[in-house]
This record gives C-alpha cells, structure tokens and sequence, in this order.
C-alpha cells in the first residue's frame, strides 16, 4: 500500500498556505457559503477515482482523508468575501504528491499525479449568492426572449 509522505516541500507549502489564511480579513472569514465543497484522489493501485473523507469541518476549514491513506490529506478553506470583492475565496494546500481533484460548487482545480501539490489561493473563485440568483435570472430570461 502506497503511503503519502509529509515532507519538508510539503509541510513548508502548508505552512506558507496558512499564513496566507491567517491575513486574511476577518471580514471574509463567516461561514456562509452556498457551495458544497468535494474531494477525490486518484488511487495507483487500481487507477480508480475515490472520494476523501472529512474529517473535520467547521463551516469554513475543512481537512480531508485519503481512506487508503488514513492520514489528513488535503485542508480546503473557502471564505466568504463578498463584502470585500464580491467574490467567494477558495484557498487549498496538500500533504500530497497522488493526482487530486478538489471542487468547490462550478469552481474546479486538479493536481497531477507524483507532483508535488500547489497550493491555491483564489479570491475570485466563485459569485456569491446574490450573483448567482442574478445571473440565473438572466438567463432564465434569455431563453424566454425576455430582457437580459
């Protein structure tokens, strides 16, 4: 069985990922997102695709588990920053080197195989919820031939 190690590049990518989280504004820090967050990896053993396990989550922090692994795997943190850009954030650092795949509502990042995963910090990554009522209003309207 293949085991994900913590290595130095790892744990110094996690760290720097967490810092950036730490100056993130209070103001974007409620949990109030819309968007259901998912986490699958890719197990060489067979070549099949498996979701991570949560093992914990607060609303806004999330840490995922590979079973085959059974260690905390991937931290996803997705904020909201409506007040500030009108934009939710979506931020994620890995303990991993498998091929990953992390989705965030339509927002989507993937990590290939035996790579070292980059971290992600995107504070555009999704409309927020008064946005994606408007923009489906929109079109709503546009495929009834109404005003867009």
């Amino acid at each position: 069985m293949r085991r994900s190690r913590m290595t130095v590049p790892y744990a110094v990518a996690f760290v720097l990922a967490m810092i950036a989280w730490a100056r993130t504004p209070m103001d974007a820090q409620r949990p109030t997102i819309p968007y259901a967050t998912e986490v699958f990896y890719l197990w060489p053993a067979d070549g099949l695709w498996y979701p991570a396990e949560t093992i914990h989550s607060d609303g806004v922090n999330t840490w995922w588990e590979f079973p085959h692994t059974g260690v905390p795997e991937v931290f996803v943190v997705v904020l909201d920053g409506c007040e500030i850009n009108d934009r939710i954030w979506v931020k994620a650092a890995a303990t991993t080197n498998m091929h990953v795949r992390i989705r965030v509502g339509p927002w989507f990042r993937r990590q290939e195989d035996g790579l070292p995963f980059r971290n992600v910090i995107d504070p555009n990554a999704l409309p927020c919820q008064r946005d994606v009522l408007r923009l489906s209003s929109a079109r709503i309207n546009t495929r009834l031939g109404g005003p867009e």
